[in-house]
């Protein structure tokens, strides 16, 4: 059962983000589910400061959410924090954001998607 799960997005779905972690708040996504994620922006720093920033916080979750929309589908981020996540194996869980037709990162493609929704999102992270 996830306890701690990390959010995979990009900058444009700020608010979907906020969203989950209010769920998580909220205790809509389980008991004792915290949301963890980018902390800080580090991109000014390079590349190597943003895998050292997202590396342990990967490394730390019981499970990945990918919000899945019209702004992530090649976004060399999300597919790095796939990517990690995978090579771990974690649960990822990529989650459809409503109104957008955008695929997944390469790394998902072919897997099906979860709902913008609590109650989805809680059966998909075994909460």
């Amino acid at each position: 059962m996830p306890k701690s799960v990390f959010i995979s997005h990009v900058y444009e779905d700020l608010g979907a983000r906020d969203t989950i972690r209010s769920w998580a708040q909220r205790g809509l996504l389980g008991p004792g589910v915290v949301v963890t994620g980018e902390s800080q922006d580090v991109r000014h720093l390079g590349q190597g400061a943003i895998r050292s920033h997202l590396s342990p916080k990967l490394t730390g979750a019981a499970a990945i959410v990918v919000l899945v929309g019209s702004n992530s589908h090649n976004h060399s981020w999300v597919d790095y924090e796939v990517q990690h996540a995978l090579s771990a194996h974690k649960l990822v869980v990529p989650v459809r954001l409503p109104g957008t037709t955008g695929g997944g990162p390469a790394s998902l493609r072919g897997r099906a998607t979860v709902t913008f929704d609590p109650t989805a999102i809680r059966r998909a992270l075994g909460t």
